[in-house]
């Protein structure tokens, strides 16, 4: 699955299933995703193992040739006023590099990719970033943080009003 879209920044969107993601691509995202959190290559590469499946999707963000961002859709269910329903979890949200409005480009490629696709998006996040998410019409769900991390969970894309929202699935 690739699906690549351009804009008149010369930016690319990539979305590729992770089983179909080669093992350079792998090493690509696990190397990228280093910049942001302090992690050895081998501990990226672990982590993708042990938590993506084959149906979820890889999302680069390319300007110019460059990488820029960076997050993986994984597919799970959420329990939504006591509905399963299923989700994409956001997860891996990261760019190159701060300042630049690359976290803003993989935004809208994040909720372009949502609209597109018809699905409901589901992240979680810290305290501080609720209204950066907020400005991409992201809605704080009103529910208790998820624990034992004490995130917001935050929804895109949902039709109905969340009362309650739960979340035991995997990490993503």
């Amino acid at each position: 699955m690739v699906d690549v879209k351009a804009n008149e920044m010369n930016v690319l969107t990539q979305l590729i299933k992770h089983s179909e993601a080669s093992k350079e691509l792998l090493e690509k995202i696990a190397t990228f995703k280093s910049i942001r959190w302090q992690y050895p290559l081998e501990n990226q590469l672990q982590w993708m193992k042990d938590n993506l499946e084959s149906n979820d999707i890889h999302l680069l963000v390319y300007q110019d040739d460059k990488l820029i961002a960076y997050t993986n859709f994984v597919d799970i269910e959420v329990v939504v006023n006591k509905n399963p329903t299923k989700c994409m979890g956001i997860g891996n949200v990261c760019t190159v590099e701060s300042g630049k409005s690359y976290g803003n480009i993989l935004m809208n490629a994040i909720n372009n990719s949502i609209t597109q696709n018809n699905w409901n998006g589901i992240l979680m996040c810290k305290e501080s970033l609720v209204s950066y998410y907020e400005k991409f019409d992201w809605i704080l769900a009103n529910t208790k943080k998820n624990e034992p991390n004490n995130l917001n969970i935050m929804t895109y894309n949902f039709y109905d009003q969340i009362g309650e929202i739960e979340y035991f699935d995997r990490n993503f």
